[in-house]
């Protein structure tokens, strides 16, 4: 260890290990001598400062090897030329290394020398220090207020008073020193990352710390540079106003709805290029949402959408909830009927013995019987609007599941139920149990579906959790539950033990609709899908209305000629002819046209009903989606337009001459433009009475092309 600069470089030597090959003996040549115009005022100001009789550091200059002074001598003049500075400036900042080269070298301290060189003006020091010409080289810090090793070296400086410690550039008392952590100094109020940058440790003061957790942000990764840890940006990234960039997308300004990726503008996520834009990407009409729940229904948002609730039912979790609107709007329904909750509405259903009038109210029918006192006999559920038979659980079949309701109504039997649909069998061949976790037995020769009785259950079955967030006694239990109650969404097994939150059960996809159940009118269809239930699995059931003729009557081909009407029979095989029921069917939008209007249907049953109830035989179904869907991909869409000439004449529908919709990936560059059309003939309507045929062209496919500038 020395205090001696030169000799510590000397030190550093080692003896050569590569060979000499110096192509040039010539030795270099002496530096240029200073040609400065104030040549005259160095050389005299540095004989001022060097002069071992005159100069304020002569004392120091005396103890000096006389080769060294002269080195001394000809960098002061060399320095001095060298720089454009100031002149008076250039003198105090050799003064300055004069004086510590006495003091760390010749261990001299020269007391206010400062005083004797005119160039040098007094010290500033920062609030709270103190200047001394004779100050300790290594001042105390917190991290070394107790060691007991002095410096010998004093030098000139701004100091912190006595008792005070000095920590980076501010003086402190020894109350306010920091914290140690892992043997590192942390000062009060800052803090350290650890080297896995699990946590931040924060320095509270005092020796206490606290800790925080640590998350690197977007294309940031943790590592340490330059001694500190934390999170930095990845390679190929630079940190711009506290977020990390590629580096190749610094100064590179997009447009709205757009981010820089390798140097290019691309469109955000939820948005699509067009034409130099970035327009929003409407998941709702493009079908990229996951609102499929019931009573759901998709928004779109910009960049994005939520799910909301068709009126008629109500946020419920993540889910929509039907409203009872029976128990909700108390004395809805007028005398003589009976509120009967449907899924997102309600209607009012006449008591037995009555019927709708033209007004709506509910007058007494003669032909049949109503119920006795002031009850009210009313079929309640959506089971009572569809047709076909039903095997009661009195072993009796009924015309509907109306008319068992309304009967065991009648006669005061809670007990009587359907047990399964279609004609009561003798056998469990073709019987397909309606209610969740049924199973079909035959009992007196009647086959019957029957709900679990659990008899046989262990004393002690472990609970389970249900996916409707229910815990049960076990798993019998929850079976014979879901069964007696005829829970309309299947519950399952989530998971064994008591349930910890909400659960989800994974299902399948349905099953194609089945063969309809009558031959010759109507009956229903059925259609299944897979419940999984850990390694196990169940079914989920669905029913709608089907009408089916044949050669053989009673309902015929021919049978109904109205628009879009179809054939049912009583039991008597009488034939009427009704609208399409299409209570049951599941959401599936189609795009139909009804004369000259065309719009979105919630099912290609509604379409056909609507013709029905208009009496519209021209009818037509364009499209299975929605009017308003749009594909997420460039390509061509219907659009219908109301069409007139430049005389007035006019098509009496909607034309459609359609249009190109859909992103080019997420390059704004791009535009969705229309490559193919075919010719459409329209017939228009003139003022006078007259007509004519007008070839017009409907865009038939669509490409994403460059845009033209």
């Amino acid at each position: 260890q020395t205090d001696n600069y030169d000799l510590f470089g000397q030190s550093w030597q080692i003896a050569d290990v590569c060979p000499v090959d110096c192509k040039n003996t010539e030795p270099p040549p002496p530096p240029e001598e200073c040609q400065n115009e104030n040549k005259a005022d160095v050389e005299q100001a540095c004989q001022t400062l060097l002069s071992k009789q005159a100069s304020v550091f002569k004392d120091c200059l005396a103890s000096k090897d006389p080769a060294a002074l002269e080195d001394l001598k000809f960098s002061c003049v060399f320095d001095l030329c060298a720089s454009d500075e100031d002149l008076d400036v250039k003198i105090c900042r050799m003064a300055e290394t004069i004086a510590t080269d006495c003091a760390e070298v010749e261990k001299i301290t020269i007391k206010n020398w400062r005083k004797s060189v005119d160039s040098c003006p007094d010290v500033n020091c920062p609030k709270g220090q103190v200047y001394s010409d004779c100050g300790p080289s290594n001042p105390d810090t917190c991290v070394s207020e107790d060691d007991q090793v002095s410096a010998t070296v004093c030098v000139e400086g701004c100091f912190c008073p006595d008792g005070l410690l000095m920590e980076d550039d501010k003086c402190i008392t020894p109350e306010q020193c920091g914290c140690y952590h892992n043997n590192n100094y942390i000062p009060t109020g800052s803090s350290v990352i650890l080297s896995d940058c699990s946590a931040e440790i924060v320095c509270e003061g005092k020796n206490q710390t606290s800790s925080k957790p640590v998350e690197c942000g977007v294309r940031e990764e943790c590592r340490s540079e330059d001694g500190a840890t934390g999170c930095y940006c990845e390679d190929g990234y630079l940190l711009v106003n506290g977020t990390c960039e590629d580096e190749t997308c610094v100064g590179v300004v997009c447009g709205d709805n757009m981010e820089c990726q390798n140097g290019t503008c691309v469109c955000i996520d939820g948005f699509m290029g067009e034409c130099g834009e970035c327009v929003d990407i409407d998941e709702c009409k493009t079908h990229q949402h996951n609102c499929h729940g019931r009573g759901q229904k998709c928004v779109n948002v910009p960049g994005t959408f939520r799910c909301d609730c068709y009126p008629g039912f109500e946020p419920h979790g993540k889910r929509c909830k039907d409203v009872n609107e029976c128990e909700v709007l108390r004395d809805i329904c007028l005398d003589n009927s009976e509120c009967v909750n449907t899924q997102g509405g309600y209607v009012c259903e006449c008591c037995a013995g009555y019927k709708h009038s033209a007004n709506g109210h509910c007058m007494r029918d003669n032909d049949k019987e109503k119920a006795s006192g002031n009850r009210c006999c009313a079929c309640r559920g959506e089971e009572c609007i569809k047709p076909g038979k039903v095997c009661g659980s009195d072993g009796n079949t009924y015309a509907s599941y109306r008319e068992l309701s309304i009967h065991a109504c009648m006669i005061e039997d809670d007990t009587l139920v359907v047990n399964y649909k279609g004609q009561c069998q003798s056998s469990c061949d073709d019987i397909v149990c309606d209610r969740p976790y049924q199973s079909c037995n035959k009992e007196k020769g009647i086959a019957s579906c029957n709900c679990p009785n659990c008899g046989n259950s262990p004393a002690h079955a472990q609970p389970v959790c249900g996916t409707d967030g229910v815990t049960y006694p076990g798993v019998c239990a929850l079976k014979k539950t879901v069964c007696e109650n005829d829970f309309e969404d299947l519950v399952a097994v989530a998971s064994h033990g008591p349930c910890a939150g909400d659960g989800q059960t994974p299902v399948g996809v349905w099953s194609e609709w089945g063969d309809c159940s009558e031959n010759c009118k109507q009956g229903f269809r059925t259609r299944r899908r897979r419940v999984f239930v850990g390694a196990d699995h169940d079914f989920d059931t669905e029913t709608i209305s089907c009408y089916s003729t044949c050669d053989n009557g009673p309902c015929y081909k021919d049978s109904c000629t109205g628009a879009a009407q179809v054939c049912t029979a009583d039991d008597n095989d009488a034939v009427n002819c009704i609208c399409p029921m299409c209570q049951g069917h599941e959401l599936a939008p189609v795009c139909g046209r009804i004369g000259n209007v065309v719009m979105t249907f919630d099912t290609e049953c509604d379409l056909h009903h609507a013709a029905c109830a208009k009496k519209e035989p021209d009818y037509q179904l364009l499209e299975r989606r929605a009017c308003e869907d749009k594909p997420a991909k460039c390509a061509a869409i219907r659009k219908f337009i109301d069409y007139r000439d430049k005389d007035g004449c006019f098509a009496d529908r909607g034309v459609s001459v359609g249009d190109c919709y859909g992103g080019c990936d997420n390059e704004a560059k791009h535009c969705c433009t229309a490559t193919d059309f075919r010719p459409v003939v329209v017939k228009l309507y003139c003022k006078d009475g007259s007509s004519y045929e007008k070839t017009l062209f409907e865009v038939t496919a669509c490409q994403c092309v460059d845009k033209k500038e």
